[in-house]
């Protein structure tokens, strides 16, 4: 008797499974890979790659109590990457395209959480009768809260006053309680691809840094759309100039992506004319996976908020985080974090690039941190590790 499993979690809904292309198995009759799904759940959020990571202790905690569901993640192509290659509590995800909608929207679930308040993503949800968490539309088409475990965060969405100077939570937890679930300090899903591990190995030996020397990771940007959270490129020179008159063995890794280029060559220039033996310039081409694992390599990362900080956090790393437009008590530092800002009355002001600033000194919350309180900062986390 032919026997189909339809419900499997190894199926991928349209051909053989890869248990059978691999002839691991020859059919679904009493396949012992068989894992049938027994909640199927939808996630959307589709924020930078950092608010990725932060959500992702969402799909954990939901994949750790119930380990036969299948989660399904909507977001943005660039965190697309990210999910397959580093997260291991997600089964499916889908960049926001019209293709992906259809796929699933012909879908049943257990449940949808929604943590976006966009109209394309409030409309989509709504065409569901199921369990809802997080955001939907109301009879007017606007943002509303899906259920009472939503009415803070809705706050935090609509508030700015609420969300600057009341709100003391950090996002980690909020997106947990949205989504009916407690904080317990759980950590993000960030798992390491062993290829890109082996790939960190061979570039740091490759540019004569041993296993056992001190590096210390300049992660230097940010998204451009974000720009005003980056702290000035030519300090994290002058950063590496004071290590190598006061500590000289350090090594210091600049990390960058494709939204730093500028903020790259800047420092490169300035290395060009002064040439520092301490600064290590990784590129700004590396895949996701793979600055995941240099930074996996690196004990202590210097970042302003962004991904690279969210990184360092989520494997576990001591980080020096710089803090100016957006508000440092959303991001929950599991004790790791030594947190540098002015205090400055105007902040956080949320504004993305030095056109929204309404300081008269403009970006005066970035510009105004200075190189010494940082390389003091830093001198401290390495007495901690004994250094």
């Amino acid at each position: 008797m032919y026997v189909f499993h339809d419900n499997c979690k190894e199926w991928q809904g349209y051909k053989p499974c890869i248990n059978q292309k691999k002839g691991a198995t020859f059919s679904c009759n009493g396949c012992k890979f068989y894992k049938p799904i027994r909640r199927n759940i939808l996630m959307i959020e589709a924020g930078g790659l950092g608010s990725a990571l932060r959500a992702s202790v969402v799909t954990k905690e939901i994949k750790n109590h119930n380990p036969d569901s299948r989660i399904q993640w909507l977001t943005n192509e660039r965190v697309v990457e990210l999910v397959n290659n580093n997260f291991s509590s997600v089964d499916r995800v889908y960049p926001t395209t019209w293709e992906s909608l259809i796929v699933l929207g012909m879908q049943s679930y257990s449940q949808i959480i929604n943590f976006e308040s966009n109209p394309i993503y409030l409309s989509f949800v709504s065409n569901f009768d199921t369990e809802k968490k997080g955001f939907v539309a109301n009879k007017l088409g606007n943002l509303s809260s899906a259920s009472n475990s939503a009415t803070e965060f809705l706050r935090l969405q609509t508030d700015d006053f609420f969300r600057r100077r009341k709100n003391k939570k950090s996002m980690q937890q909020i997106l947990l309680e949205v989504s009916g679930m407690k904080w317990k300090k759980q950590s993000y899903d960030l798992a390491r691809n062993q290829d890109d591990d082996k790939w960190a190995r061979l570039f740091l030996k490759a540019r004569g840094i041993s296993e056992t020397e001190m590096t210390i990771g300049l992660n230097i940007g940010s998204s451009l759309k974000h720009s005003a959270k980056r702290w000035p490129p030519q300090y994290f020179y002058e950063l590496a100039k004071i290590c190598q008159k006061h500590r000289s063995e350090l090594k210091l890794l600049v990390l960058a992506g494709q939204d730093d280029i500028d903020a790259y060559e800047v420092i490169a220039r300035l290395n060009s004319v002064s040439p520092l033996n301490n600064l290590i310039f990784t590129g700004y081409n590396n895949t996701l996976s793979q600055f995941v694992s240099l930074i996996n390599h690196i004990p202590i990362v210097i970042s302003a908020d962004t991904f690279g900080l969210h990184v360092a956090l989520g494997l576990g790393k001591r980080t020096i985080s710089l803090w100016g437009p957006q508000p440092e008590h959303e991001t929950y530092s599991y004790e790791r974090e030594i947190k540098i800002s002015l205090g400055l009355t105007c902040a956080p002001c949320f504004s993305g690039n030095a056109n929204g600033c309404s300081n008269p000194n403009t970006l005066q919350c970035m510009k105004e941190i200075s190189v010494q309180r940082v390389f003091h900062c830093l001198c401290n986390e390495l007495k901690k590790l004994k250094m």
